[in-house]
């Protein structure tokens, strides 16, 4: 993930009308699966130290190794005539890069990468000292189905548990990313019904689930995240 701080209007045109077809020659040419283009909706105001945020996706780390290798050719066919060198330094004075950080996905449920969610819930967590399995082992167990039956009846999109590989260790805020798909506003703001509970678990008490997991972990920060663009293999 590459979180941007966005320095004029154009940014987000160049993204939209110039990078989206080169994204997509890219992931014809199986360079990479996905593209995505997110606004940071909240927080919001000029304390932010980025607004936008870019995903690239990829399957091995062959791709990840060479993300943009040969991409001044590619840029030339898909846009003929082009100034390379020109455009390359435009959309370097469009954003700030704040922050990169490399992603491994640790578990998923129900996500495909060409119906992205238009709405994402960003949750950064710390694992507490010498629990972090413990927890990694309760969102898969639990809350993994728990998120697959909510997706089942159309309340969520998407769900996905992410860990920093590059670069990780104590000094960084936090050690683990989940991050929660929804199609509208109005899902985001709905109240969880019991029954995707009950469908993955049966009467197992989730409060009690909830709160071993809170024990095992911090959340250092939320932000909500609004789709702007994409591109992503069929």
């Amino acid at each position: 993930m590459a979180f941007l701080k966005s320095n004029s209007d154009e940014f987000l045109k160049m993204e939209k009308e110039v990078w989206k077809p080169v994204h997509t020659q890219i992931i014809k040419e199986g360079k990479k699966i996905a593209w995505y283009m997110y606004r940071v909706k909240y927080p919001a105001g000029e304390k932010p130290a980025y607004d936008y945020v870019r995903f690239n996706v990829y399957s091995d780390w062959n791709q990840v190794l060479a993300p943009y290798e040969g991409v001044n050719d590619i840029i030339k066919k898909v846009h003929p005539g082009m100034n390379v060198p020109d455009f390359l330094k435009e959309t370097a004075q469009s954003r700030k890069l704040a922050w990169e950080q490399l992603f491994e996905v640790i578990d998923e449920a129900v996500t495909k990468v060409n119906q992205p969610s238009q709405f994402i819930v960003v949750n950064q967590m710390k694992t507490i000292a010498g629990a972090e399995s413990e927890y990694v082992n309760l969102e898969r167990t639990y809350f993994k189905p728990f998120h697959a039956e909510r997706v089942a009846i159309g309340i969520m999109n998407n769900w996905g548990l992410y860990k920093p590989v590059m670069p990780y260790g104590n000094k960084y805020e936090y050690d683990y990313v989940t991050l929660n798909g929804f199609s509208t506003w109005e899902d985001i703001m709905k109240n969880n019904p019991p029954g995707p509970w009950q469908k993955a678990h049966g009467n197992l008490n989730f409060n009690e689930i909830h709160d071993k997991i809170l024990q095992k972990r911090i959340t250092v920060n939320n932000e909500l995240w609004e789709l702007v663009a994409f591109a992503a293999s069929e």
